[in-house]
């Protein structure tokens, strides 16, 4: 899936400009930080950023359990590994819900739907933005 879309990215000269570097290059991930779409050209990049991050802002959500966002507000709740991160109290309830519903036997246990979703939308991608040929 995401080799899908860094080829489209690449092939269609989708870029962004870098949160770190500041360079205007084929984007690598985005990622939410503070209700804000960070956009990073690299794995290096991104964990400059974070590592800055930690500097400013000390203890803070590192990614969301459910949103998987990045946050300087921090929500901690007891998991089966230690303690789970959230960016939010909303989060950490849907979160609750979520496996709530699961385990009430409400959830699909197959990832078959998520595949086939994923093929899905790489020849939606494919068959719809085409890139244009220059003569």
């Amino acid at each position: 899936f995401v080799a899908c879309f860094q080829e489209f990215k690449r092939v269609n000269g989708i870029t962004a400009t870098c949160e770190y570097c500041r360079n205007e290059r084929i984007i690598k991930d985005v990622k939410r930080i503070s209700s804000k779409d960070c956009c990073f050209c690299s794995d290096a990049c991104k964990t400059l950023f974070c590592q800055e991050l930690e500097g400013k802002w000390g203890k803070h959500c590192r990614s969301c359990a459910y949103c998987l966002s990045i946050s300087k507000t921090l929500v901690t709740a007891p998991g089966d590994d230690g303690d789970i991160e959230f960016c939010s109290a909303a989060c950490y309830s849907k979160h609750k819900m979520l496996l709530s519903h699961v385990s009430r036997g409400g959830g699909s246990h197959s990832a078959q739907p998520a595949v086939e979703g994923v093929s899905m939308t790489c020849r939606f991608l494919r068959s719809v933005y085409r890139p244009s040929r220059r003569s």
